[in-house]
């Protein structure tokens, strides 16, 4: 029991609940640094950032071609006069309506008639009145006597007939001819003013035409195949128009994606900032657990060890359980067995001297004598060694049994023998017990005995 006593107080206290701890705190700490809390995202996150930068350098390289053909396009409206799309329609529209004009004027002049013909209905509206004139004499003779010109209107007497033609009164068929004479007159001088005027139009027009069209395609000519080249330059002045404001619009489009792409920049930034915290974190936590692993390898082998303690502990209890439960059995046996074979074991020890010994239900061992019963407190070391020596073979012949002999084996149990009893307990010993012997001692007494008994022995020195 104080073996078992020594054993459990060598035992390391919690060694087992401290090790299942600490393997629950390095299972959730290894848990918790694999999370994706803790997954490293800096390789993904440079790369992303790279990619931002150099698409931001795209993009400027990209704004600064784009600004360059803008300039250059630019450029090329400036030389034509234009600058903005609204100066374009107005060149355009003022060009068009003035060309418009210009064929409908010339339209307008062919549909017309022609100066020989306006000059020809002059002349024939001054003949008619002339005539009328005549007409006017011949049937008024009265104004030729007035005007002196009788002699002259008598020639034309004849024509008076053409007077009488008509059924109606001279003076409303001279008045009907002067209407007629002088509208043809009228008619014709204010045909020939009118393509006079539209002449100098057209001239202007011509000019001004002329003008546009040099300075926008390089031909003074006024016409339709020229104002159709003026058209597609137009259109070619718009496409420059649509370049420049597409180049524009695509160059807000990549400067506004810069600056998408400049925040993206400093949220990678933060993002791997918090990174780098992160993974120090993961650092520390990892060699904090690696500490935790020192800690569990040392609680390990504590528990190893408390474990072979346990081993050690569980022998002596099952030392104790069979001692108990062959002290029960000795109980019970000693009475008879074991006093009877101790007391012939003593016997033949002690070579005679003691012939009985008695051990009662207490363990109570006493000699008996021929005058009275002496406790074995008041015998000799050497006599109670002997005592011992016959109560252990004598157990040690009942727990045996008829079984095949034991060997008996003594580490330095003759101590306190002085050398008769050490004499009688070895030759007791060579006649009476069958089975091996084996004797461990420090002292050359037993060697010199059995030598000089002839007793046969194996020597081995250690």
């Amino acid at each position: 029991k104080l073996q078992r006593k020594k054993f459990e107080e060598s035992q390391i206290k919690d060694a087992t609940i401290n090790y299942t701890k600490l393997l629950g705190t390095i299972r959730n700490s290894e848990k918790e640094i694999t999370s994706d809390q803790y997954k490293n995202k800096i390789p993904k996150l440079m790369a992303d950032k790279k990619n931002a930068n150099d698409k931001i350098k795209s993009n400027n390289q990209t704004i600064d071609e784009l600004t360059e053909v803008i300039t250059e396009k630019s450029s090329s409206l400036k030389n034509f006069g234009f600058e903005t799309r609204q100066d374009i329609d107005t060149i355009k529209i003022e060009t068009e309506k003035i060309f418009n004009e210009y064929i409908e004027l010339q339209n307008t002049i062919k549909r017309a008639t022609k100066i020989a013909g306006n000059i020809l209905t002059l002349i024939s509206g001054f003949a008619l009145g002339i005539l009328n004139s005549i007409f006017l004499m011949v049937a008024y003779p009265e104004i030729s006597n007035d005007l002196n010109i009788t002699e002259v209107i008598g020639t034309f007497e004849h024509y008076n007939f053409i007077l009488k033609l008509f059924p109606i009164p001279p003076f409303i068929l001279i008045i009907l001819f002067y209407t007629i004479s002088l509208i043809l007159f009228i008619s014709g001088i204010l045909n020939l003013i009118k393509n006079a005027q539209s002449s100098r139009t057209i001239d202007d027009m011509a000019l001004v035409l002329s003008e546009i069209f040099n300075h926008q395609i390089g031909s003074n000519l006024v016409n339709s195949s020229t104002f159709m080249d003026f058209n597609e330059h137009i259109a070619d002045m718009y496409d420059l128009v649509d370049d420049i404001e597409n180049s524009n619009e695509k160059i807000n489009e990549l400067k506004q994606e810069n600056e998408k792409l400049i925040d993206m920049l400093e949220t990678y930034s933060r993002e791997i900032d918090e990174q780098k915290r992160l993974q120090y974190e993961v650092e520390q936590k990892v060699s904090k657990i690696n500490s935790l692993k020192e800690d569990a390898e040392k609680l390990k082998k504590y528990i190893t060890f408390n474990e072979d303690v346990q081993k050690e502990i569980d022998s002596v209890n099952l030392s104790i359980d069979t001692l108990t439960e062959l002290s029960q059995k000795v109980k019970v046996m000693f009475g008879t067995y074991v006093n009877e074979a101790a007391s012939q074991y003593l016997s033949g020890i002690s070579n005679g001297l003691y012939n009985s010994l008695n051990v009662d239900n207490t363990l109570n061992v006493t000699i008996n004598t021929n005058n009275r019963a002496v406790p074995i407190e008041q015998l000799s070391a050497g006599t109670m060694d002997q005592i011992y020596l016959s109560l252990r073979l004598a157990v040690a012949k009942i727990i045996n049994g008829n079984n095949e002999i034991l060997p008996l084996i003594f580490d330095d149990c003759f101590a306190l023998y002085d050398n008769t009893r050490l004499k009688n307990t070895l030759l007791w010993l060579s006649k009476n017990y069958k089975g091996q012997i084996i004797i461990f001692t420090c002292h050359t007494r037993e060697q010199e005995i059995l030598d000089e008994e002839g007793i046969e022995f194996n020597n081995i020195t250690i």
